[in-house]
């Protein structure tokens, strides 16, 4: 991929991922077209990575919290839905990752990116910097 086309896929792909916007709306606002469009997103599969930022356990929680809250105000939540809510609850926080599974994630990126050649981008400083991110994100974890 040229790199002018690059910058566009890039930009269309977090205007249609992160953003929520039309393949068309995408098109339009990265001048290219509709059809490119779509050939990236089916090729690189968008729809799933934007259903997977919009589903994910740490989404899904504040909006069962929200529903809930909404039926609490309206006086229409039931003694067997908030049960049902707390249910789904606890099986969402079971299945969320731990520390330790986001330390070994980091922990593999981290070889990976060691593996690498330096390069003018790549430098032991950025890779320092990398590893000193990771750590304070860790510790991120551990305050919640």
């Amino acid at each position: 991929m040229a790199h002018q086309n690059e910058e566009k896929y890039s930009k269309a792909k977090d205007l249609f991922v992160k953003g929520g916007c039309t393949q068309a709306q995408c098109a339009s606002l990265c001048s290219v077209s509709k059809q490119t469009v779509n050939k990236w997103a089916r090729e690189n599969s968008w729809s799933s990575l934007r259903a997977s930022m919009h589903l994910s356990i740490d989404s899904l929680i504040p909006k069962i919290l929200t529903e809930i809250d909404k039926q609490i105000s309206a006086g229409t939540i039931t003694a067997d839905s908030m049960a049902k809510y707390c249910r789904q609850l606890r099986s969402l926080k079971e299945g969320a990752l731990s520390i330790a599974d986001y330390n070994q994630v980091m922990c593999k990126y981290i070889d990976f990116v060691l593996s690498l050649p330096l390069s003018k981008e790549l430098t032991p400083e950025l890779i320092k910097t990398i590893n000193r991110t990771q750590s304070d994100f860790l510790r991120s974890l551990s305050i919640d």
